[in-house]
């Protein structure tokens, strides 16, 4: 089979997940294999590559972090996308590849792809500070490298961040968020 009919297999296997799933968290369950299956498939990123460097729109996509996005599908249920790091021109790793957010009422499933991977945090919800206006606490409650083959789940309004650091070669990720 080649890489194209093989991805559109995966988008209907993961349109199958999330239409008749009415627990996303199952549906995030189902959509691990997929995920994994897509770092044993060497075909899958380049042939995500390749489809969009032929879209013209590709060159006018506004980016909201320091990465190369491919938005592979989106629909009302689940959207997926591999995300490239790319080596900065001085080689500096010493940076935040996005400070610390939350992906709102989304649920994350993501898996790396490619690369030496990155670090990667997730928080508690942010308490309120009593007596304090507009101070919160958070505890750590996963600290990791993402590597090659791992896949990490964050639930909704968990705060995450990630960060590039040692060494400076480009570095994929494939995740898929879909609503609770």
């Amino acid at each position: 089979m080649d890489s194209m009919k093989k991805a559109i297999v995966r988008l209907s296997e993961l349109d199958d997940l999330f239409l008749s799933s009415n627990d996303p968290y199952l549906a995030h369950e189902g959509a691990r294999k997929l995920l994994i299956d897509c770092v044993h498939d060497q075909t899958f990123l380049p042939t995500v590559m390749r489809q969009h460097l032929l879209e013209a729109e590709t060159y006018n996509h506004r980016r909201k972090a320091p990465a190369v996005e491919f938005v592979i599908e989106s629909n009302p249920y689940y959207t997926l996308v591999a995300n490239c790091w790319i080596p900065r021109d001085d080689r500096d790793t010493q940076f935040s590849h996005q400070s610390v957010h939350h992906h709102g009422t989304l649920l994350l499933s993501t898996v790396a792809l490619q690369g030496p991977g990155y670090e990667t945090w997730n928080f508690t919800k942010p308490e309120p500070i009593r007596g304090k206006d507009l101070l919160f606490n958070m505890s750590l409650t996963y600290a990791g490298h993402h590597t090659v083959g791992n896949l990490v789940f964050v639930d909704a309004f968990i705060h995450t961040s990630s960060s590039i650091r040692n060494g400076s070669p480009s570095r994929c990720a494939c995740g898929v968020t879909g609503r609770p």
